[in-house]
């Protein structure tokens, strides 16, 4: 045998030495094994023209389970990496993934083999490979994206799911009208939790040898294990160390389920935020607990507010990874004005992101799902942000360092999170909260006796998620809640201004025009907004100082000059006070809108016309409806 051929035989492949390769390769992935593997591998000539190439490689590639690792998502071909993570092909990879994974034999040409007993000689083929122009070519092929499965999702744990699928159910309930019991059917959609592997009607992966967690936890226990682990955190609205529901509880456990519970609502989700007065109050760690039993260990995300690309950057990054969460851990605190971020707002409410590929010329558009934690000490929100956010106020009596630890204390610390069968033992209790609310038919959120308004923006994601966490005994998520020193600051003190001016000036009247030096003297006397509109005392001494307060002495007869004195000085503005505080009251409480009394009497304020009463001098309030 001359040289050529010695090199050639050299070149020869075993094809059953490779599919017993392929064969381990699909069981360390987990996926089934394939009847063509146990025969032979399939071969391409590489000499073939480049569409019979590109067909007969999506033929062999096509599977509606999604056997060979390969899917289409967002128009692009890609893989799951080794850290589970989607990735795009590139045509340098292709070139020996299809040899190396998927087993195919890139043919040079045939030659003729040893004869056998018989005297054949059967086509040997000779390995070659794949150019790198074929593999790109394949890549950008209409056919091979046609034929692979579409992927839209990958869950690195069993998630339950929203079917398109229905299913008819019936309970028994009892019927004043009737004066007796009566059977109400009805259909609707069925939940079911995902197994390992592709699904491909919900165009899902769930990843193989992920936690397998117990499906069977009852309700009760899955209430007591959570609140054990939550009760000792200092939350502004509970009671330290008991058991009680409560809003902050609702909303920590709010966060775990809407991160584990994604696909049971469309639309987006609230962000979750956690803020403390103290360092060491344990934010961080709800907010991690929130996430890692789903995505393990997260990974936290830049925020600036200095300079607004760093965070642009973070929701491009996240968007272009088809990410499930994004996390701004300790988010810096501002010594002055609230954290406001056209971004961010937009973030939390749009279904879609556009935004140029990273380090490319490329557009990205793609569909956008992903949760949103974020933590920080003394968080005060733009009202834009604060009403697309739900807070958890963290206020503890003493430094972390002083604190006392109770014995019954379960910490969440390191070694609780490096714990698989914690993080198994929490799924397995968020999926017995979902399963308890829809064996349950699936109830709303109630609050004294009537509906639970959805929070506006996340009508769907409001009628599961806090339904969910509510049902299962947490309390109510949406419930509203002021802290004094956190949140939308603004927003809490417009809020009691507009209740103090009904209550002194609306009385039994069903329209009252009051004037906006009236309304700031309201304000300073029930001490809001003093550091821009001062106190009167602090008006008084500014009497002399250029610009400052100046007595009028009033026409009328006999007065007591202190009494009137102080009177002007609650209602004195400088310019640039009446400036700022007119056109604060006239875009956020006047304009037309609506004021709700506590004794459920509704007026609007002003009007959407542009007449005198939005002016910034006064304000007409009219009765909208009678007293309750």
């Amino acid at each position: 045998m001359n040289h050529r051929n010695d090199d050639e035989q050299g070149q020869r492949t075993d094809r059953s030495e490779l599919a017993e390769g392929l064969a381990s390769l699909r069981e360390d992935m987990g996926l089934p094994p394939a009847e063509e593997l146990r025969m032979q591998v399939p071969e391409v000539s590489v000499n073939l023209p480049i569409d019979d190439i590109c067909n007969r490689v999506a033929d062999l590639l096509k599977a509606s389970d999604g056997r060979w690792g390969l899917f289409r998502r967002n128009g692009k071909i890609g893989y799951i990496d080794e850290q589970n993570h989607w990735r795009e092909m590139t045509a340098r990879k292709f070139r020996t993934w299809l040899p190396d994974v998927r087993g195919i034999l890139p043919v040079h040409k045939y030659i003729k083999g040893e004869p056998d007993d018989n005297g054949r000689r059967k086509d040997v083929p000779l390995k070659g490979e794949f150019t790198l122009d074929q593999a790109a070519t394949m890549l950008e092929s209409d056919v091979l994206l046609r034929k692979l499965p579409e992927i839209e999702r990958i869950h690195r744990v069993k998630m339950p799911i929203l079917r398109e699928e229905t299913e008819e159910i019936e309970r028994t309930t009892y019927s004043e009208k009737e004066d007796k019991d009566v059977v109400i059917r009805k259909t609707r959609r069925k939940i079911e939790l995902l197994p390992e592997g592709f699904d491909a009607r919900s165009k899902t992966l769930t990843l193989a040898h992920g936690f397998d967690y117990a499906e069977d936890v009852p309700p009760d226990d899955a209430l007591k294990w959570i609140m054990d682990r939550i009760k000792y955190f200092p939350l502004g609205d509970s009671n330290f160390g008991s058991m009680q529901r409560s809003r902050s509880k609702a909303i920590i456990v709010s966060g775990m389920m809407t991160v584990y519970a994604a696909r049971l609502f469309s639309g987006r989700s609230p962000m979750h935020a956690l803020t403390a007065n103290e360092p060491g109050s344990g934010k961080s760690v709800l907010a991690r607990w929130m996430l890692q039993p789903v995505w393990g260990e997260p990974a936290s995300a830049g925020w600036s507010h200095e300079d607004r690309k760093e965070t642009r950057q973070s929701f491009d990054a996240v968007a272009q990874a088809f990410g499930e969460y994004i996390f701004f851990d300790n988010v810096p605190t501002l010594s002055k004005g609230q954290i406001k971020n056209s971004d961010l707002e937009r973030w939390l409410t749009q279904g879609r992101w556009g935004c140029r590929v990273l380090g490319g010329k490329e557009w990205f558009d793609g569909p956008l799902w992903a949760a949103t934690i974020a933590t920080g000490n003394w968080m005060k929100f733009h009202d834009d942000i604060e009403r697309r956010t739900l807070l958890v106020d963290m206020f503890a009596q003493e430094r972390a360092v002083d604190r006392e630890r109770p014995a019954d204390q379960i910490d969440l610390d390191e070694d609780f999170f490096r714990d698989d069968e914690n993080m198994k033992m929490t799924l397995a209790c968020l999926w017995s909260l979902v399963k308890w609310w829809d064996e349950n038919d699936r109830p709303g959120v109630w609050h004294e006796g009537k509906a639970q308004k959805p929070l506006a923006s996340f009508e769907n994601w409001s009628k599961v998620i806090p339904a969910i966490v509510a049902t299962g005994g947490f309390g109510n998520a949406l419930q509203r809640f002021t802290a004094p020193d956190v949140g939308n600051e603004e927003a809490a003190q417009l809020d009691r201004l507009k209740q103090a001016v009904m209550i002194e000036f609306c009385g039994d009247k069903d329209q009252v025009e009051i004037e906006l030096r009236e309304i700031v003297g309201v304000a300073r006397r029930h001490k809001l907004f003093s550091e821009r509109l001062w106190s009167p005392e602090g008006v008084l001494e500014s009497e002399g100082d250029k610009g400052g307060f100046k007595y009028k002495e009033p026409d009328i007869g006999m007065v007591v000059e202190s009494v009137e004195k102080q009177k002007q000085a609650e209602r004195w503005m400088s310019p640039g006070m009446r400036s700022w505080f007119g056109k604060l009251f006239k875009n956020k409480a006047a304009n037309g809108r609506l004021w709700r009394a506590t004794n459920g009497e509704v007026w609007l304020a002003g009007s959407r016309d542009a007449d005198l009463t939005n002016n910034t001098s006064k304000v007409v309030l009219r009765k909208q409806t009678p007293q309750a």
